[in-house]
């Protein structure tokens, strides 16, 4: 069994521009690196030119602006989250790749929606980010996306040595926007064998770096997994936790080891922060446990158990809590709609009343959150529609 260490929790002080950073895509490449200098730092190969992304898309409305704070509706943002369809199909690859890694909700939507905490429950995420994202729709159609993003990904700069913790934060976060890419197998039909081989060794020489910057733990070594690399990952402990009247419910017992890096804690924060400001952050984004065992099992912010749905909906199938007509703090909600649970706080009942409900909730891998009950973006980021109000049936 591995060892358990103390966990490192990053509370955000503030919100950085991290929208405003436009990493120079030309500049140097990580590819068939030398050994490590005395300081640690990796030495890089000689930098190639990329092709010009001068008709990647703006997107007008950013996390962070005034515009961003007044939106009331989820069809608004996920509307400012678009490209317009005239302008998406004339785009070349080029400016399609960068728009695609611009996309406001990008991370948030994947990390919100993780199903599982491993690769595949990423892969979910990211199959959420497509149904949403008609840029990706777009780039996955594209026969030569997987020669452009494979050329972009070698030029990443590499963070300086007087880099803080907020810049390494971003460039983890460049990194892997283009290895979730890499993991599709409709970017990889496009690339030749020669090509494939040098994405392997483009891989493993970024999680090299990742390793250089203490930071291979969490995300980096998910996305290596989705990739097909480092089969030797530490793997979850499976276990069961009692409903109130004693049932069996399957979930799984995190490790200190499945944390993620302290640097994409304090990037998710800030992210989370940024897009979400009708909600309120109360505690740091973590992978040790998800919502369902936050509002069923635990709601300790030290808890390490995480409940994959739909495993959540026996602590009701045994009639430990039953569908209540009206709502009381501490009770539960099940998103019928949605892989969501949560608890509530205070006002209306949220079916009928949502604005005027407020509840508490774990978002995936992401922070926990206070924020109006059953609105959907940009209160909170699943489907509103169908919560059910379920109180404990147990004396």
């Amino acid at each position: 069994m591995r060892k358990i260490i103390a966990s490192v929790v990053v509370v955000p002080l503030m919100c950085v521009a991290i929208y405003a950073r436009d990493f120079s895509l030309n500049t140097i490449t990580a590819s068939n690196i030398s050994s490590s200098d005395n300081n640690g730092s990796i030495q890089p190969a000689p930098a190639f030119a990329s092709k010009n992304t001068n008709d990647a898309y703006d997107f007008s409305v950013k996390p962070g602006t005034e515009k961003w704070k007044a939106f009331d509706d989820s069809r608004e943002m996920l509307k400012a989250c678009q490209v317009p369809e005239q302008i998406l199909r004339k785009m070349s690859t080029a400016g399609l790749v960068k728009t695609v890694m611009n996309q406001p909700l990008f991370w948030s939507t994947i990390m919100f929606h993780t199903k599982t905490p491993d690769s595949a429950g990423m892969q979910w995420g990211f199959n959420v980010l497509v149904s949403q994202f008609n840029g990706i729709q777009e780039l996955l159609k594209r026969r030569d996306a997987g020669t452009e993003l494979l050329l972009k990904y070698r030029s990443i700069p590499l963070p300086k040595k007087e880099a803080s913790d907020t810049e390494i934060g971003d460039y983890l976060f460049y990194c892997y926007s283009f290895e979730i890419l890499f993991a599709q197998g409709y970017i990889r039909a496009g690339l030749t064998e020669t090509q494939l081989e040098e994405l392997r060794k483009e891989l493993l020489a970024k999680y090299e770096i990742k390793k250089a910057l203490k930071s291979e733990g969490g995300y980096s070594r998910e996305l290596m997994e989705l990739n097909g690399l480092l089969p030797d990952s530490p793997k979850l402990y499976n276990i069961t936790v009692p409903t109130p009247k004693g049932y069996p419910v399957e979930a799984l017992q995190m490790q200190a080891s499945d944390e993620m890096d302290p640097k994409v804690i304090a990037h998710c924060n800030q992210l989370t922060i940024l897009e979400y400001p009708k909600a309120t952050w109360e505690a740091s984004c973590t992978q040790m446990y998800n919502c369902h065992s936050y509002a069923w099992y635990n709601q300790a912010t030290s808890n390490t158990v995480w409940i994959d749905g739909p495993n959540q909906a026996k602590y009701w199938e045994d009639g430990s809590y039953v569908p209540s007509p009206y709502a009381t703090a501490g009770m539960k909600l099940s998103y019928s709609n949605d892989n969501h649970s949560a608890v509530f706080v205070s006002g209306d009942y949220p079916s009928t009343n949502p604005t005027g409900a407020l509840c508490r909730s774990k978002w995936g891998n992401g922070p926990l959150m206070l924020h109006p009950c059953g609105n959907g973006k940009p209160y909170e980021p699943y489907n509103a529609v169908g919560i059910v109000v379920y109180r404990l049936n147990v004396k």
